[in-house]
């Protein structure tokens, strides 16, 4: 353990560095920040990273809160970047909605999502992640209720298209889609929170690619997480 942030006994907390179920995490890209979502206190932390240079002390300290009286659920992180600038985009698993936030702690915009659960264009029923396409600059947002994915331009929020339907064998079929993440070729990598099933996707056409079953990954959408690593 090289250092730590949340209250001293592992217990639940308000304050600042405490958490409720803390849920995604992102780093930036110049490795000084990191990003928390606080779930049940319904709100971001934002927190200072700082790495000796052995690499061997770290040390976490708080900066601000996001989103607070704004925010319903967050869980799934992912970062943004546009003429240089980062911004943290939010799947809102309470709110219905993806939302984008700078790192001010101000709002940017709603990208996509009504606010009320639905299953139509436009519409989400409490989503658990979100992924920045890196070729496209397209947004993929796992719909874990409505067992799909959707694919947003990144600019404006428009929809582009959606794949997925319930069932737990067929590929192409999601029980609860609860990470995602996508590679330099806009391949989405996407979790299945209820079965043992890591699936692969073309992101242009939804084409399914491949399956894996043998993870050993089944159980709750509670201890799953996806973050794809260019090797």
């Amino acid at each position: 353990l090289v250092c730590k942030m949340g209250k001293e006994d592992g217990s639940k907390g308000k304050g600042e560095g405490e958490f409720i179920c803390p849920w995604g995490v992102v780093v930036t890209a110049d490795s000084a920040h990191v990003i928390i979502a606080d779930t049940y206190n319904n709100r971001l932390q934002l927190l200072t990273l700082t790495v000796s240079g052995e690499g061997t002390k770290a040390a976490l300290a708080f900066v601000r809160f996001i989103g607070v009286g704004q925010m319903k659920r967050p869980r799934g992180l992912a970062l943004r970047s546009v003429g240089g600038r980062e911004t943290v985009l939010v799947a809102e698993y309470g709110n219905h909605q993806v939302s984008e936030w700078a790192m001010d702690g101000t709002k940017v915009r709603t990208v996509y999502g009504t606010g009320k659960k639905g299953s139509g264009d436009g519409e989400l029923n409490t989503p658990t992640d979100v992924t920045v396409l890196p070729a496209s600059g397209h947004i993929a947002i796992a719909d874990y209720m409505n067992h799909r994915v959707v694919i947003v331009d990144g600019e404006t929020g428009s929809f582009l298209r959606a794949f997925g339907s319930v069932g737990e064998e067929k590929d192409g079929q999601f029980d609860g889609p609860s990470a995602i993440a996508a590679d330099a070729h806009d391949h989405l990598l996407v979790l299945d929170g209820d079965t043992d099933r890591l699936q692969v996707f073309g992101a242009a056409d939804g084409r399914h690619l491949c399956s894996r079953t043998d993870l050993g990954i089944k159980g709750s959408m509670n201890d799953k997480g996806l973050e794809w690593r260019a090797e």
